[in-house]
């Protein structure tokens, strides 16, 4: 009977030996493809920053660099803004108008839509002069 029950238990220790050993290989095989996998996209990530990179070069041209701290961050999105800003065109012609008096002076006030004004900044409400620019001798 002893000599049952060893056959027996050494049948036990290979079955769970073999058991075992798969599982492990099995786990390992699994880590290997997960391994695989993050460090594929990983690559597929620095790709991608690499391309939104250059597309923000593109479009703020002199292409502001982004080291990570806020106040680069804030620097970079108010440059992006301004040259945003300098592109958008009024047309004036399709733009409501009413004689004002400013200053003594009739004047032709234009009414700015409300996307518009909120895209240059201004709010309801808001007065706006534009200036003669600097080489301008003043002269109307």
């Amino acid at each position: 009977m002893n000599d049952e029950t060893a056959k027996g238990s050494s049948e036990i220790d290979t079955r769970f030996t073999i058991i075992a050993g798969s599982l492990l290989l099995l786990i390992i095989a699994l880590l290997a493809g997960l391994c695989l996998r993050m460090r594929t996209r990983a690559m597929r990530a620095e790709r991608e920053a690499a391309g939104l990179r250059n597309q923000l070069k593109l479009s703020t041209g002199a292409g502001v660099r982004f080291s990570g701290s806020p106040e680069t961050l804030e620097t970079m999105l108010q440059q992006m803004a301004s040259k945003a800003m300098r592109r958008y065109k009024v047309q004036r012609e399709d733009l409501k108008t009413e004689q004002v008096n400013l200053n003594g002076r009739d004047v032709r006030a234009l009414y700015l839509p409300a996307d518009a004004a909120e895209t240059l900044g201004f709010r309801p409400g808001d007065v706006i002069i534009v200036e003669n620019p600097p080489d301008d001798d003043g002269a109307e």
